[in-house]
């Protein structure tokens, strides 16, 4: 290595001199001392000597390793932590100790194909990834893209890394407590309580304004979901942030007005509202398991539940303005309202928000408008 190197090299360089061969069982002494000799000679074999450290992960070692990496993990030395590994892709999560990389929360994901001959379809999706984010790389609602390399023959990619759980785990653990009102309503109460419906609409919020920087930009995600969005709580007291990672399926446009003009957002908003329903019920708006961020009528074969379904569930957990909201910008049937920009429902949530009190002092006489009457000594139908 000489003067010239550039600085991806240099990073790498410092990821292998302070690699810990501990957090990878499968590497000895030996190959610790070919890390040392190959860090003094070219690029290429840097990228060797990266590769043999995502070479020495294998299916057996993640019982071993936790998938969570913290601030604790860190102080305790710890290098590399394995988060994924399935049959088509891999992600490892690397400490960039000095930093090297620039990394803000001092780790450093590392994205690759496990398949010894990907297709192009997979090539193309994770170059989609590194170009988009590398467009994004001032967007607080993304992660920087730092490198994209070949390590074992495998196409990599280098991203900052996104502290926190996805949404899908998020959802997962706030509904797994007691979130329901104290408060009756006709005795039978199911309604989230004002204080966490408050915390999860100020979620929703800031996922939206997210969607909207992205959009600003000139981004269309394409696939936007709850495991496609981080949520971090290590800030101050009630306070969360997100990251929107997964860009593999986001498309560039030259004209950001263009965008809204033509409707491209619009999968981008139709997904905002499935997200909203899962955030308020816990649960998936559609009737099966398959790419629920597609367009109604487009994905394979999944549809949403019917619309006196999507009610019921809603106005089960949620005041009807939230329920409208969500069932508005899925464009569920008989919804009044249309949604053009992300910007329009973090309006729409700001205000929810801000009138929080007076929805819920008047959520027993919305909720009984929304139920169905029967009148006393009529006979409807046999």
């Amino acid at each position: 290595m000489n003067s010239e190197d550039s600085e991806e090299v240099k990073a790498i360089k410092f990821l292998i001199n302070n690699f810990n061969t501990e957090d990878c069982p499968n590497l000895n002494s030996s190959t610790d001392v070919e890390f040392s000799q190959q860090c003094s000679q070219d690029e290429h074999s840097l990228i060797d000597s990266l590769s043999l450290i995502c070479d020495s992960i294998t299916i057996e070692s993640i019982a071993m390793k936790s998938s969570t990496i913290s601030e604790e993990s860190s102080s305790q030395g710890s290098h590399v932590k394995i988060i994924h590994d399935g049959l088509s892709s891999r992600v490892i999560c690397i400490r960039d100790v000095a930093p090297k990389f620039g990394s803000r929360t001092g780790f450093v994901a590392v994205k690759s194909l496990n398949d010894a001959f990907p297709d192009d379809d997979q090539i193309s999706r994770l170059d989609n990834e590194y170009t988009i984010s590398k467009h994004l790389m001032h967007c607080n609602a993304t992660r920087t893209a730092f490198l994209r390399t070949e390590l074992r023959d495998s196409p990599s990619i280098f991203l900052e890394w996104a502290t926190g759980v996805t949404l899908a785990e998020w959802i997962k653990s706030i509904h797994s407590t007691d979130i329901s009102s104290p408060r009756p309503i006709d005795g039978r109460s199911t309604l989230i309580c004002e204080r966490k419906l408050e915390f999860i609409t100020q979620l929703a919020l800031n996922i939206s304004k997210a969607l909207s920087e992205i959009h600003d930009a000139g981004v269309t995600h394409n696939n936007l979901g709850p495991e496609n969005i981080i949520v971090d709580e290590t800030g101050e007291k009630d306070t969360v942030s997100v990251k929107i990672i997964g860009l593999g399926s986001a498309s560039l446009l030259t004209d950001s007005n263009e965008m809204h003009l033509k409707g491209k957002a619009r999968i981008d908003i139709l997904s905002l509202g499935s997200i909203l329903f899962e955030m308020f019920t816990g649960m998936c708006p559609f009737n099966e398991k398959s790419d629920t961020h597609l367009l109604e009528g487009e994905s394979d074969g999944a549809t949403f539940k019917s619309r006196n379904q999507l009610i019921t569930i809603l106005t089960a957990k949620v005041p009807l303005d939230f329920a409208r909201l969500s069932l508005d910008l899925m464009e569920a049937k008989g919804s009044s309202r249309l949604f053009e920009t992300a910007r329009d429902v973090s309006k729409e949530l700001s205000t929810l928000i801000s009138d929080m009190g007076c929805i819920f002092s008047n959520s027993d006489e919305a909720l009984s408008c929304c139920r169905l009457q029967f009148p006393q000594g009529k006979l409807y139908g046999r």
